[in-house]
């Protein structure tokens, strides 16, 4: 499995200036090396590697609904060229290295120590950071689903729990349509099942519409026993057989 690689300390311009010291004075000119690792880090910011790798750290926001992972992973899809393009920036600098690797093995001034920090130590962590680049798969995603299905699992559990809470309840009110029986019976049910309902993202557009005026006690404020108790027990059972065939759904 890979995921998105760190930026490797050896292909920083901070630790090229500390390695190239002697070089830079028995050459006395520049290499460039220092500028082309400046922009190669400042592009590595710039990626957006979380639609790579969801798990990352980054800007955007964890994708907490099957919807959104689908829809994060057809960005990921979109933006994968920028990985190849990128990765062929590494090779260049890495080309750039061998060439002047290869140049300083003639000369008597450049230390062999520097020449193989150059030559051998930035070429292999420039080689492997590419490969790790190209060895980013969709194993994040494949963490983050399964993160929403046990959630989903254990939330749907609940679901169903106060479904058959709330089921019970109705025919019970109805029966003996009180808003003390309704408070008895029905009130904590209905508030559960509004609350789990809550929780979940993908019934957001549900509970907004069918739950969020449920749940508090203001739904009953103001009711009187009789047919006013029917109806409200009535505006419950219609939601609640909305919200059941978006479970189907």
């Amino acid at each position: 499995m890979g995921t998105v690689p760190m930026y490797p300390t050896v292909l920083t311009n901070t630790n090229w200036q500390s390695n190239k010291g002697k070089i830079a004075k028995l050459l006395k000119g520049k290499t460039g090396i220092g500028a082309q690792l400046l922009l190669l880090e400042k592009k590595y910011k710039a990626i957006k590697w979380q639609l790579f790798d969801p798990t990352t750290g980054g800007p955007l926001p964890k994708p907490r609904t099957r919807e959104a992972v689908d829809e994060r992973w057809e960005q990921a899809m979109k933006a994968r060229p920028q990985l190849d393009t990128y990765r062929k920036e590494i090779f260049a600098i890495r080309d750039k290295l061998k060439l002047l690797g290869t140049q300083w093995e003639k000369s008597k001034v450049v230390p062999a120590s520097s020449r193989k920090h150059v030559q051998v130590t930035m070429v292999k962590a420039a080689e492997q950071f590419a490969l790790d680049i190209k060895d980013i798969d969709d194993s994040g995603y494949v963490k983050i689903r399964q993160e929403i299905q046990r959630v989903e699992q254990v939330a749907n559990q609940m679901l169903a729990n106060w479904v058959k809470g709330v089921e019970k309840a109705i025919p019970l009110v109805k029966t003996t349509p009180t808003v003390a029986k309704y408070g008895e019976v029905m009130h904590q049910q209905v508030r559960g099942l509004g609350t789990a309902i809550s929780k979940m993202p993908r019934y957001k557009n549900i509970y907004d519409t069918d739950w969020e005026k449920k749940v508090g006690d203001g739904f009953m404020r103001g009711v009187t026993d009789g047919e006013p108790v029917k109806k409200k027990v009535g505006e419950v059972e219609t939601a609640l057989a909305r919200f059941k065939n978006a479970q189907r759904g």
